[in-house]
């Protein structure tokens, strides 16, 4: 057996212990969450068979402790908070599974095309599930800042009729989808069942921390419950000034279309230019990896490209 057959078994070895694992730790997970929601339901005297279920998920959506979470630290709450912002029922430890099964993946698959030299690169696709998170998480973002004026404008009138704030975020609940009303209806069954108001609020703000506009709106109904004043006014505000903030940010898009579509030709010329030179005479690049000079300027090219990509992102985004 030569060695080549060696380090194939030893990856699959690998491979097999790592998706092993990763069920290890889901099972765990849920058989904990599961112990959890037990506890809960007989707290609350709920009946099993007559369980709503829909209000009880929407009460017991805090992440599972996770030891994972403190060994990695800051960078583990970032991912946790990512994982909250992003409506996703899973733990750090979780998402860490499927980025070592994804590097491991990917490690495994470029040995086989290519060889040991294209290992180390692949272990970059590791990232892969932290981005799909993270791309997750922005697009729930924008779909909830572009309900929040329509959710806002529905309790005001609400209010007008009489209803209670308890009841207009309830109301968000039945007449919206998501994430608006996973998030509003999320406040009501939580005040419903014994918990502070404020503390409440700000665990939306805990769970959405990108969201200037639902820090506006935290901050005006704290202060309109401690002070007094027409909190029928103040919601109606809000959604206008959401408004118009879209409206600005559509403005601002439309006049840096040009800067921005210049910048997105300009990071993919050399990227062009790579593929080209690859499939018309690969050879040609030989030096650039098998020497020290050639390296130094690998590194330094991409290092530049990096830079530049920086640099005409900043130049071309305008704070509302």
């Amino acid at each position: 057996m030569n060695a080549n057959a060696v380090i194939v078994i030893a990856l699959v070895m690998v491979f097999a212990t790592v998706v092993l694992s990763v069920q290890g730790v889901y099972f765990y997970t849920r058989g904990k969450k599961d112990e959890v929601e037990e506890k809960i339901r007989h707290r609350l005297g709920f009946d099993p068979n007559q369980t709503d279920e829909e209000m009880l998920a929407s009460l017991l959506r805090e992440q599972a402790a996770d030891g994972m979470l403190e060994r990695l630290g800051k960078q583990g709450e970032e991912m946790q908070a990512t994982i909250r912002q992003a409506g996703m029922d899973i733990t750090v430890s979780t998402l860490v599974g499927y980025m070592a099964f994804a590097s491991l993946l990917a490690t495994t698959l470029a040995f086989v095309a290519v060889g040991p030299k294209a290992m180390p690169p692949a272990l970059l696709l590791g990232y892969v599930p932290l981005a799909w998170v993270r791309r997750r998480a922005a697009a729930r973002a924008k779909a909830l800042l572009e309900q929040m004026p329509d959710a806002l404008e529905m309790m005001g009138r609400a209010m007008q009729a009489g209803a209670g704030l308890v009841d207009c975020f309830r109301l968000v609940q039945d007449e919206m989808s998501d994430p608006v009303a996973t998030e509003f209806g999320r406040i009501s069954d939580e005040v419903r069942f014994g918990k502070d108001w404020r503390e409440a609020l700000e665990q939306l703000l805990v769970r959405n921390p990108s969201l200037f506009e639902l820090r506006l709106l935290v901050s005006s109904l704290l202060l309109q419950r401690e002070t007094g004043g027409n909190m029928i006014e103040t919601v109606n505000r809000i959604s206008k000034l959401i408004r118009q903030r879209a409206a600005f940010d559509g403005k601002v898009k439309a006049m840096t279309a040009e800067a921005r579509t210049s910048g997105l030709v300009l990071a993919l010329m050399p990227i062009g230019v790579l593929i080209l030179i690859v499939m018309a005479n690969a050879p040609y690049l030989t030096p650039l990896v098998d020497t020290a000079v050639g390296q130094m300027v690998i590194v330094y090219a991409i290092s530049s490209y990096a830079i530049g990509i920086f640099i005409m992102q900043a130049s071309s985004k305008v704070e509302a």
